[in-house]
Parts: C-alpha cells; structure tokens; sequence
C-alpha cells in the first residue's frame, strides 16, 4: 500500500491542525486527506460542550471515519461500510491497515495516555459535572441504548457468566483498608444492579461500622485508572458493558489491568476490573458526618506546604501561665440531636406471661449485668405503658444506647439528664411511628403509591439494676461509664429517680437501609 494511500486513509491534521485535533485512526474508507468527519466536528465544537457530547455519543464509523447517531453501535459502521464489508473482510491488505490502527491506538495509549484519553473522552480526572447517583456511572443515562444482542461478539448470553472485580477508590488511590470484591454475574445480569449491589457490599462490610451514615448516590463506577465507561454502557447488561468495551479499537486502556491469564478473550475466562469511585467530599456535605480516617488522602500534609507552621498544643491561663491543651474527645454540644453512643448487642429473654420480663445483656462491658424493665414510652400523666414482645420468639438482638457519658465534670451529663433525653428520643420514635402510619392510611385512602420501606425503629426504655442487696455488693456497668467508687458516693442508690438509662433498638441487619435523625 502506498503512502499516498496511508497519508488519505489516515486521520492526519494539516499544517493548520494541531497534532492533538487528529485520533490518528486508519479508516479503509477514508477518501479524503487530513482529518476525519468526527475530529472536524469536534475541532468546530470545541467551545460547545453539549455538542461534543452529541458526538462522542455517537457512533464512529470505522470504515470511513463519519459519525451519525443510528449507525451500527456493534459493528461501528455506517450504511455504506456495511454493504463493503464483506468485499472488506476479504482484503488482506485492509484488515493488516486494521491491525495497524489497533497497534498504533495501543502504543498510544501507552506513550501517551494524557492526550490519547483526551481524544477519546476517557478523562483520568473525576468529573465533576456527572452526577454522583448510584448506580448511574455516566452523564446521561437516558441516553443509553436499549439491550440489544451480543451474537455478532461470537457468544451466546445463555449461560454466559463474567467475573468482575470491583476496587473502592478515592480519586486516584485505593481504599485498601475496604478490600477487593470478585464476584462472577450472569450475562444478562444488568450494570446497575452490579453497581447497586457493590454498594451495599461497602456498606455493610465497612463503611456502616466505620460512620453512622451510608454510601447512597456517592459512588461511581469507572474502569481501572478512574477511566470513565463508553458513554451509554451503564444501561446495559454486564454481557453487552463488556462487548461494547471489548469491540472499540482502544480496548486495551481498558482490560490492560486483568491478570495475565484473562487477558485472552474466551468463553470460560472473561474478567473486568472496575472502580467503585467514593465521592468523599460529597458524602461528607450530604451527611454533615466525617469520613474514616482510613480514608486516602485524609492524612494529607498541610495546606502551605510542608514549612507551614504547625499550630501550638500550649495554651495561656487568665492568669497567662502556660499549660499544655489536653487532647480527647469534645462532647458535640450540651443540646445536640446526634451524640457518641456505646452501641452493645443484648439479648432480650421473655420469660412466663405472670413473671417479671428481664432483659439479660452479655457483652464484657456489662459484666453479665440484668436490666429490669423501666418503660417503653412514659406519658405525660407518668403512667407506664408495657411492653409486648408477643410478636417474636427469643433470642432478639438488640443494640443499647446512651445520651452522653454520664458523670461529674465537663463534657459529662448527670443521670436525670440522661434519662432525660433518652425519654425525648422515645417519645420521638413513638410519635414519628404514630404519624407514619397515620399518613399510609391517608395515601392508601386516595389511591396513592407510598414505599412500605420506611419504618421507625422499635425500642425499649430500660434502667441499669444498680439496687444493691447489701451495701457494696452492686456496681454501675463499665459501659455506663461510671467508676464503681464513685456511685455510692456521688449517685446513692436509695433515690429512685437517679438510675442509669439505656435506650434499647432491635439491631438492623446490613440490608437495611438505615436512617435516624436522632441516635
């Protein structure tokens, strides 16, 4: 083949073309000199923002380098390119110009991955404008084709299965401390649902026990090296996600990542490795909660480098003598609705209807400690309302929780306090439940479509049993907070109104989604 012939068929810009303008792609088709139909567009477009994006949705023509929306998205190929094919297929000299284009995108993207991801809209950078919903993993997702069939990639989708792997990430960096998940999916097991599901996998591995907020619509999906998907993909299945990467000539800034035994496309061994993107910075602004501090990038050096003076842990007394500031844990204010909480599973045991119902919580801060029964809701008239657990059979787990750490001294609550404000959230869960079902009533009334999902969490209102038989033989829990020596002294025993109050929630499991305004 001539150079003549290589310089036409070559997407090659002119001397008033910047060498970034031109995809450098070799279209057999291709009759005319200097750059193809799709870097003209964009070359044009180049300060309309939503025009490129009608492009790079589009379909690039692999025969003759055009671009139009109802192209073949499977073969890439316009109309005419599609009547040449099998004229084309039967040309060595054509299909060797192909593999040239694969080798010449492969070295590309190997020398340079900045300018070549540039041209191909896969930015190494997060972006920005896409929005952070889960499981969307692109711009526009109604812009995604419908599923359609991967016969023309040589496989039947029955019985098809792919592995992906799925890495959490922090811009650039992994989040190694959440750890890799490898699961194998069906073919036809869609894209959102992988997303979806990997989202709950960090949640309730990790990110749950670390923060009292979930991962929601803070997560995207990109390809290994923060590349984003072909545009549309997402609304596929995992079979046509992984066709349509496959069949682009610059597949290999996608599947360069596998292990070296999967790189080999065939039936038993196709394998994806993906990105699960945390949007950190818009989790932490959506929740008002802080990331854990395993998270990459949260041990950073300062902002002014790294001369910028550090701050002073010595402070000056009203009398100006110096002490050095302590370091702990600030309570968040005396009046907050989200406070720290020591969280212990307790095991709630219903005994005979005419005995005493006792709770019994094991856990070693509890020393094996029994908790009578205090209340579940306490009205205004101070009756007492009891508590029912007809509706399940024992053992039921529980989670107990305080306000503050009780004590005497800054940052600590007395036990009224306490008891206080535990009542607070009580009735607050009993009026919230009260009104929720209130409000089902009236949307099933008029014929209105409400999620039955959302419910407030069950509970029970109980006192520590700190009433000695002798003097001495009773101590406060090491949960409570509260020295043993110090109870007698600075809490008697023989008030009743003073006592220890836990709120008790039945534990959720990790499929719940969970939500609470208050504890």
């Amino acid at each position: 083949m001539s150079t003549e012939i290589l310089d036409v068929r070559l997407c090659m810009g002119t001397s008033d073309d910047s060498p970034l303008d031109a995809c450098r792609g070799l279209f057999p088709h291709k009759d005319h000199p200097g750059l193809c139909a799709r870097c003209l567009m964009l070359k044009s477009s180049a300060s309309d923002k939503d025009k490129i994006e009608q492009i790079m949705e589009s379909v690039h023509c692999r025969g003759c380098g055009s671009v139009g929306r109802h192209f073949d998205r499977q073969e890439k190929l316009c109309g005419g390119c599609i009547v040449r094919k099998d004229h084309v297929e039967q040309d060595p000299k054509l299909r060797r110009a192909q593999e040239l284009q694969d080798e010449a995108a492969r070295l590309m993207a190997e020398a340079r991955p900045d300018a070549y991801n540039a041209r191909s809209s896969q930015t190494t950078r997060p972006s920005r404008e896409a929005p952070r919903t889960v499981p969307a993993g692109n711009r526009r997702i109604s812009a995604a084709p419908a599923p359609t069939s991967t016969s023309s990639a040589g496989h039947d989708a029955s019985g098809r299965r792919i592995e992906i792997s799925l890495w959490p990430c922090v811009g650039s960096q992994q989040f190694v401390a959440m750890g890799k998940m490898t699961c194998s999916y069906d073919a036809d097991t869609p894209m959102t649902d992988v997303a979806e599901e990997g989202v709950q996998r960090m949640n309730a591995s990790y990110w749950d026990k670390k923060c009292t907020m979930s991962l929601e619509r803070d997560v995207d999906v990109r390809w290994t090296g923060n590349l984003l998907p072909e545009p549309g993909t997402m609304g596929m299945t995992v079979g046509e996600f992984y066709d349509t990467h496959w069949v682009v000539s610059h597949r290999h800034i996608y599947f360069n990542t596998a292990p070296r035994r999967q790189k080999v496309r065939s039936q038993n061994s196709q394998h994806m490795c993906l990105e699960l993107l945390i949007d950190v910075a818009g989790w932490e602004a959506r929740t008002g909660c802080q990331a854990p501090a395993e998270c990459p990038g949260k041990r950073g050096r300062p902002a002014g480098g790294k001369n910028k003076r550090v701050q002073s842990n010595v402070s000056a007394d009203e009398d100006g003598s110096a002490r050095k500031k302590q370091r702990g844990m600030a309570m968040q204010t005396q009046l907050a609705t989200y406070v720290p909480s020591t969280a212990i599973r307790a095991t709630i045991l219903r005994t005979q209807p005419s005995e005493r119902l006792k709770v019994t919580v094991a856990a070693s801060d509890f020393d094996e400690r029994e908790l009578s029964l205090e209340a579940s809701y306490l009205i205004e008239d101070g009756a007492k309302i009891d508590i029912d657990l007809n509706d399940g059979k024992p053992p039921h787990p529980y989670v107990a929780k305080r306000f503050f750490n009780i004590g005497n001294g800054i940052n600590k609550v007395s036990c009224e306090e306490n008891g206080h404000y535990l009542r607070l959230e009580a009735e607050r869960l009993e009026r919230g439940q009260f009104y929720l079902g209130k409000f089902l009533e009236v949307a099933k009334e008029a014929g209105v479509s409400v999620s039955s999902g959302f419910a407030f969490a069950d509970f029970i209102l109980a006192r520590e049993n700190t009433e000695p038989e002798e003097p001495g033989s009773v101590a406060p829990s090491k949960a409570s907070g509260i020295p043993a020596e110090k109870w007698e002294t600075d809490w008697p025993a023989s008030d009743p109104p003073v006592g220890i109050m836990w709120l008790l929630e039945r534990r959720r499991t990790s499929a719940v989604d969970r939500w609470s305004e208050g504890l």
